[in-house]
């Protein structure tokens, strides 16, 4: 069986982690007050990136510390981060095509 250590990367993961969410917070804020003064549908896209951005973030960072049973067998924990390495991957993909849509509507 595989033993997980309790808190083996929490104390380095969570000012990374909050980190990454409030400079995604205070960004989507900015894009917010800009989106009221300008046209609003390029934005939008950008907004739509720092939300699938922050989603993919989410699952980045609790794939790296995993709250499973400590009675599941190695292989299955393996399996089951690597699956949220590829959802992240795929999310963080998605996020990065609504930035260049985003990007290239705004007028110039």
């Amino acid at each position: 069986m595989y033993h997980l250590p309790k808190g083996l990367f929490e104390d380095l993961l969570r000012p990374i982690k909050n980190g990454f969410f409030i400079t995604t917070l205070i960004m989507i804020c900015v894009l917010v007050f800009i989106m009221l003064k300008r046209s609003k549908y390029p934005y939008l896209w950008i907004i739509i990136h720092f939300v699938l951005l922050s989603l993919s973030g989410y699952i980045f960072f609790d794939a790296l510390n995993p709250k499973l049973n400590t009675e599941t067998p190695q292989s299955i924990v393996y399996y089951e981060i690597h699956m949220r390495f590829i959802i992240t991957g795929i999310i963080w993909i998605m996020s990065l095509i609504c930035l260049l849509v985003g990007i290239r509507r705004i007028p110039k």
